[in-house]
């Protein structure tokens, strides 16, 4: 009976991690089920260069959910890009991958990013309200918002280059 008792519970304990595990991955996943790559051995702004920069004809003049889709990385949180002058038009927006405060990520940051220029002006209002709502998280909203616009440009930067 103790040995059945015993074997139930090592039993139970397994199926506990590796349920554990099963969620942790799950939650992990995009919203399209792809895995977020883990980048222990990978370099972010490598994968960026060589999958989005290096191809980036293929996503010029198409909407940015198209770049979205083939993103194997999970976005964190974005800034719009803010013209120099107040009266200008926002023309597009930096994307983040690394699990970091937006309020604390500024111009020249030095985490790998992904900088979105499109073809039309960004609708002010609508961009600074959905960004003060998000508080720079980038979500459902934010994909649903910038989604359709077309890419006039792209560029990885990353400044420790």
């Amino acid at each position: 009976m103790k040995k059945q008792i015993l074997l139930c519970s090592i039993l139970l304990a397994f199926v506990a991690i590796a349920y554990g595990a099963a969620i942790r991955n799950y939650n992990a996943a995009t919203k399209t089920g792809v895995p977020v790559l883990k980048f222990s051995n990978v370099d972010t702004l490598k994968y960026l260069e060589d999958h989005f920069i290096a191809r980036k004809n293929q996503f010029q003049n198409h909407e940015l959910k198209q770049l979205l889709n083939e993103l194997n990385l999970s976005i964190k949180s974005y800034l719009i890009i803010r013209p120099h002058k107040p009266t200008d038009a926002y023309r597009g927006v930096i994307l983040f991958f690394e699990d970091k405060n937006p309020a604390g990520v500024r111009r020249g940051s030095k985490d790998p990013h992904l900088k979105i220029i499109f073809e039309n002006d960004i609708p002010k209002g609508k961009a600074l309200v959905l960004f003060g709502r998000s508080g720079g998280q980038w979500g459902n909203n934010e994909e649903t918002f910038y989604g359709p616009m077309i890419i006039k440009d792209i560029a990885a930067f990353n400044k420790q280059k």
